[in-house]
């Protein structure tokens, strides 16, 4: 992940828009060619060599759903990168129907809705330090996100990810923006419950 000012760096955690099963499988076999693409300093992507399996898992990924390709994504992801997640760090995006009735279906503020109430159930969790966004047409090479965030201090104010998208000002004086919701985005348990208590 890295922003547009270059503020946050995650140089090896490397997403690649997938449509279906066989796009997934081009981009994990073309990862070295992808990190080169993403930046400066991104061809160094370093392996942890012991499966993500086996390692102290700091993650939970949070997967948006819902378009009519859905489902067909989400058994692309189990079949590749999420198959080797381990139990209840994949969590499926759920439907609201009282999101729906107020704000629409899940774009906009249907998906804001979406998303605010999984990060209020996820947050109750303690099994985790750092939560992951994503869509569900996204590939992730878990091993390289973790290996980046264990150099991250989750007590740091950040969110790794890229600004810059949609509007959240309440006036036209001042510009607000929000994350790009295409890239994904990483924050920590700890500034993500410091955000829902403020």
């Amino acid at each position: 992940f890295a922003s547009m000012r270059g503020q946050w760096l995650i140089p090896s955690a490397v997403l690649c828009l997938a449509v279906g099963s066989e796009e997934v499988l081009r981009c994990a076999m073309s990862s070295a060619s992808m990190l080169q693409v993403r930046g400066p300093g991104l061809a160094s992507s370093s392996a942890l060599g012991v499966p993500v399996s086996q390692q102290p898992f700091p993650l939970v990924v949070l997967m948006r759903t819902g378009g009519p390709a859905s489902s067909n994504r989400v058994a692309s992801v189990k079949s590749t990168w999420g198959k080797d997640l381990p139990p209840g760090k994949l969590v499926m995006m759920e439907t609201s129907e009282a999101c729906r009735a107020k704000y629409g279906d899940n774009h906009a503020r249907g998906l804001t809705c979406l998303e605010a109430r999984a990060h209020m159930a996820i947050m109750n969790r303690t099994d985790w330090t750092w939560l992951m966004v994503v869509d569900d047409d996204e590939y992730v090479f878990v091993d390289h996100v973790i290996e980046q965030l264990r150099h991250r201090n989750p007590a740091d104010r950040v969110i790794l990810g890229w600004p810059g998208c949609g509007n959240c000002s309440k006036s036209n004086k001042v510009e607000r923006r929000g994350m790009c919701g295409g890239a994904g985005y990483l924050v920590s348990r700890q500034n993500l419950l410091s955000m829902a208590s403020a």
